[in-house]
């Protein structure tokens, strides 16, 4: 089963295509995992006409990354998943990583605890000044969209940042192209997969 057979739904009223709910994803991340091969689960992607922040969007990527899909798609894909926006990839991703922090799990090592610190500070002290404080204080992960505070000591609207974030990628970001070995062994994988799907052909290409 594919997993375009498993998100086709209709909206009950109207016939119009909707992203389905999350469960079904998981639904085809334990039928591969069943038949033994990995999948990819459609834990992004939405039914808004614009970008913004979908409720859906952290509830799929969670339950299919508890469930141990491999990897997920639709990053930035909005109106049914069938429109890429760029700062809606940009949001995605920042989803993606709070949820990739909240399942890293909690470590309770006596390190990370700091019993005697907590201790040692006591009821009415602060942390600020502890070592302990600076040498952690920096591991934390912060949102750099939704932690972005104004001179008026509110915080800037996330959908903004993710704009601005966007443009800046688009006019800096230059990925170094792949090297010719690499180049290379893509050929080699896609060659014998063409065997593979295709016996009867010697090299990609040939009839």
């Amino acid at each position: 089963m594919e997993e375009s057979e498993l998100r086709k739904a209709l909206h009950p009223r109207t016939g119009a295509y909707l992203c389905a709910a999350s469960y079904v994803y998981a639904v085809g991340v334990e039928l591969a995992h069943a038949w033994g091969v990995p999948t990819l689960a459609g834990t992004f992607g939405g039914d808004a006409p614009q970008p913004g922040w979908e409720m859906r969007d952290g509830v799929g990527i969670m339950l299919c990354a508890l469930c141990g899909a491999e990897t997920g798609s639709g990053m930035g894909l909005l109106k049914g998943s069938t429109v890429l926006y760029p700062e809606a990839m940009v949001l995605d991703t920042d989803v993606y990583h709070h949820v990739r922090e909240d399942l890293a799990g909690l470590d309770t090592s006596q390190e990370e605890l700091a019993l005697d610190v907590i201790e040692a500070v006591g009821p009415r002290g602060h942390f600020l000044h502890h070592p302990h404080t600076r040498d952690h204080f920096r591991q934390l992960w912060f949102s750099d969209l939704t932690a972005q505070p104004t001179r008026g000591g509110d915080y800037r609207d996330p959908i903004e940042v993710a704009r601005e974030k966007t443009d800046w990628i688009l006019e800096n970001h230059h990925p170094e192209p792949l090297e010719e070995a690499q180049k290379a062994e893509i050929d080699n994988i896609l060659q014998a997969a063409e065997r593979e799907l295709n016996p009867g052909t010697r090299k990609s290409g040939n009839t």
